[in-house]
């Protein structure tokens, strides 16, 4: 039975909520160009931007106008990070550990019932299309490693098409995957979901790894396992005993703290984070833009998940601003 999700972008959204959240972005909107405006206005009426009134006086007009014109594009820009924080404190998480569980959970089991009367030749077959040839034919590949490359990579976009129907306005309808390499860990990643508050990404490698967790003061991350196996240790005495995680398992991160942990050979899962405060930008910097300066010098991958992360954003704006939660 396919999982019918419970998310606020599936609630019907009260016509009081919408009117409420217009009025509201619409009067900051206001308030913000008209404060700017006199701020330009005063400067202007005080001769700073204009030293003088005369046609002829080319020097000074050309200054005003150049100034008018700096200050104008400051006052356009700080009006609009006006309205984004505004978006962004005012907003509601988009889903619950709980609710987010369940629908890995639940996609995942639906993934395995589809395809339980195909054989193993059927799926073969379907491999043999999908993969590229050259790859096929490398050495140590054989059948049960496309057969299951197959089911891992179908299950990905069940998994991913799921999201898209729980969260159509949210989520990115074709991301592509990329190289992201956090505490030493190199893995594939693809981002479905971010934006101020949170991000949804499936992530995983297709060989062993084993690398550190990383700090994540302003957040909580967690993992819910889908294939292969994760197993963690944390540095105090008393936590050091070694946890494993297999599927349906959910790996929790809290905020502030920080483990070794080690990935199986083809172990991925869904990862998720959640903000305590509105600062996403410090976990994308620490884990896009420093890896990339400093570790790998992936310029693809890089530029991959800085579009999909820029898109998925733009995305949950317009959301926003058309009265979603």
């Amino acid at each position: 039975m396919l999982y019918k999700p419970v998310t606020n972008t599936k609630k019907p959204v009260s016509s009081t909520y919408y009117n409420g959240i217009y009025i509201k972005f619409i009067l900051l909107l206001i308030s913000s160009i008209i404060i700017s405006g006199l701020i330009l206005l005063i400067l202007w009426m005080n001769g700073t931007l204009w030293e003088s009134s005369s046609i002829t006086n080319y020097q000074y007009n050309t200054t005003g106008i150049v100034l008018t014109i700096i200050l104008s594009i400051c006052g356009i820009i700080f009006n609009l990070w006006v309205c984004l924080c505004f978006l962004v404190l005012t907003s509601k998480p988009t889903f619950t550990k709980k609710s987010l569980e369940l629908m890995v959970h639940s996609a995942v089991n639906d993934y395995n019932k589809s395809i339980a009367k195909h054989t193993k030749d059927q799926i073969y077959q379907r491999g043999l299309l999908y993969f590229n040839k050259k790859r096929v034919k490398y050495p140590g590949v054989d059948k049960d490693q496309i057969i299951f490359a197959t089911k891992r990579e179908e299950c990905f976009k069940f998994i991913h098409k799921r999201f898209m129907l729980a969260y159509p306005k949210l989520v990115l309808k074709n991301p592509d995957w990329g190289l992201n390499n956090v505490g030493g860990i190199y893995a594939r990643q693809l981002i479905m979901m971010i934006n101020f508050k949170e991000y949804i990404c499936i992530w995983g490698a297709e060989l062993a790894q084993s690398g550190f967790s990383g700090y994540y003061p302003h957040l909580n991350e967690g993992d819910v396992v889908i294939s292969g196996l994760l197993k963690s240790a944390e540095f105090n005495s008393e936590e050091s005993l070694i946890a494993t995680y297999k599927f349906g398992d959910t790996s929790e991160l809290k905020n502030g703290r920080g483990r070794h942990y080690i990935l199986s050979e083809g172990c991925y899962m869904i990862s998720y984070g959640l903000h305590k405060n509105t600062q996403m930008w410090r976990v994308f910097y620490n884990g896009l833009i420093m890896p990339y300066l400093f570790q790998n010098g992936d310029t693809k991958s890089f530029l991959i998940q800085l579009g999909d992360s820029t898109r998925s954003i733009l995305k949950w704006i317009i959301y926003r601003i058309e009265g979603g939660e």
